[in-house]
């Protein structure tokens, strides 16, 4: 008898590509068990995802999904967290291996909702020759005076920052946790530190 596990994730090749190869070693491994992925583009993922769990159609067996949506899925319990799945030195190794906090970002509750497919950081990369010939800024305000001075439209522009959509929330998100400032984190009182 073959079983079929239905996935499903977003379009992007960075996180499809490597959820086929490694079904296909998985399933060589397992005779008899084969995974098929679906890819959509990122909202219609989100309104099929998020429509087929709240209906309970079972149409998807396994979930590729990103940490903006851990907490949506794990309230209304519908994934079952790693914690029953695997045991804690699993756990441990895993948070041993990856960049911090990849893990952490798809913990709530004292759960892990899902495992890291790739880092959950930020890099930043820089000229160093460019860098010893200027002050960089350290401020917001000195930012924008920073670029003002570096503006030659419309050849240039020195700073590109993306603020629509879900990725425009993560970013505000993420500067406020690293500004020391997270949002929400206090349960009794959920805000943003204007």
């Amino acid at each position: 008898m073959s079983v079929i596990l239905r996935g499903i994730t977003w379009k992007n090749p960075r996180g499809f590509d490597p959820l086929v190869a490694g079904s296909a070693d998985w399933s060589a491994g397992h005779p008899g068990v084969r995974v098929d992925w679906e890819q959509l583009p990122w909202y219609q993922f989100e309104e099929v995802i998020l429509a087929s769990l709240a209906s309970g159609d079972g149409r998807f067996d396994l979930v590729m999904f990103d940490h903006p949506w851990t907490g949506t899925l794990a309230g209304h319990n519908w994934l079952v967290p790693w914690n029953e799945l695997v045991d804690s030195r699993y756990i441990r190794q895993l948070r041993e291996r990856t960049v911090a906090p990849s893990t952490e970002s798809y913990e709530l509750d004292g759960r892990l909702w899902a495992l890291p497919l790739d880092a959950a950081c930020h890099a930043g990369l820089l000229r160093q020759d460019l860098v010893d010939q200027a002050t960089l800024p350290t401020t917001w305000e000195s930012l924008a005076d920073w670029c003002e001075a570096r503006f030659d439209p419309p050849a240039h522009y020195p700073l590109v920052l993306s603020i629509e959509g879900v990725l425009g929330n993560c970013l505000l998100l993420s500067m406020m946790a690293g500004l020391g400032l997270p949002a929400y984190h206090d349960a009794a009182r959920p805000q943003i530190d204007r």
